[in-house]
């Protein structure tokens, strides 16, 4: 008993021994431009330039409101022609460009119209987004330039979406969709969608439209084959109208507008990263994931041409 209790100690007395100081020299935190624009068929370019931030920074409401780019001179050109795009800003800002800055930059039109919030975006008709062009940018801002490409590509083809009851319950659900993919093309896919119908305030349940979970993906896995994509209500996290135990779930009487994109490889791959990372949460275990950007010239973000296709939901089983 007494050897044990000797050796219990001469091993304390080593691992304290053992114990060095770690310091570590993490690199200076370097501030960068971020980019998040997007053009799609019949909608004017969105471009909405901000600020990197440090991990511990400040992330008020007054944080947010400085971290937006102003006074930038930003072109887009489709090849033949180009326009210079103007500031619009939450004061002179027109109605009709409220919603699609909130889904450009995943915030709430309520949440939009508290931020001192700027964007560039043009009213030219010439340069709304067209299936099959390819749409350059080029940003003149604080002495850099910076610049990218994206093309709008075919939209998905979609076969079908449809309501199915989950087995377990009597009015709750899932929403599918049913992909015939194209065996000679490649492929990738956004999927989002709105619920539409009222809630309890009399005004429609979701106010964008939001990301499925795992919304960004491609045909590697089923190029040429008929395929089921079963997705849920992301909505009911954010409705008090919904209890706990149906959030996730459509409920039989719901109707939903499916939206799903297709975009070039370079804006998928930048997607996909995107929202690997926002699905990871700050899990320390999770693994590592730099976002790619298709921005040249140092800074960070993506210039996306989406090409969507919408279908609405009436959700009734079958």
């Amino acid at each position: 008993m007494r050897s044990n209790y000797i050796l219990f100690w001469i091993t304390a007395f080593l691992l304290l021994a053992c114990e060095k100081e770690v310091k570590l020299d993490l690199p200076e935190f370097q501030q960068k431009i971020v980019v998040d624009g997007r053009i799609e068929p019949g909608m004017p370019p969105i471009v909405v330039l901000t600020r990197s931030q440090d991990l511990y920074a400040p992330t008020d409401i007054n944080a947010l409101q400085n971290n937006f780019v102003k006074n930038a001179i930003i072109t887009v050109d489709d090849g033949t022609n180009e326009v210079v795009l103007d500031e619009f800003c939450m004061n002179n800002l027109q109605p009709e460009l409220i919603p699609v800055i909130a889904a450009a930059i995943g915030v709430s039109e309520e949440t939009l119209q508290q931020l001192n919030f700027c964007a560039y975006s043009t009213f030219d008709p010439n340069f709304f987004g067209q299936v099959g062009k390819t749409y350059g940018l080029t940003i003149e801002v604080e002495g850099s330039t910076y610049t990218s490409s994206t093309k709008i590509i075919d939209p998905p083809v979609l076969d079908s979406v449809y309501f199915k009851l989950n087995g377990e319950l009597e009015e709750h659900g899932f929403g599918w969709i049913l992909i015939n993919d194209n065996p000679t093309v490649y492929n990738t896919y956004f999927l989002e969608m709105r619920r539409i119908h009222q809630n309890s305030a009399g005004e429609p349940a979701d106010s964008r439209f939001l990301p499925a979970f795992g919304p960004v993906f491609d045909d590697e896995f089923f190029n040429g084959l008929v395929f089921d994509f079963g997705f849920g209500n992301m909505g009911s996290y954010e409705d008090n109208d919904i209890p706990d135990e149906f959030k996730g779930y459509f409920k039989t009487g719901d109707t939903v507008v499916v939206r799903i994109s297709s975009m070039d490889y370079a804006a998928y791959e930048f997607m996909k990263i995107k929202y690997i990372q926002d699905s990871n949460g700050g899990n320390p275990f999770a693994s590592p994931a730099n976002a790619p950007t298709n921005i040249q010239g140092g800074a960070l973000g993506a210039w996306v041409g989406f090409s969507p296709l919408l279908d609405t939901l009436a959700c009734y089983p079958q």
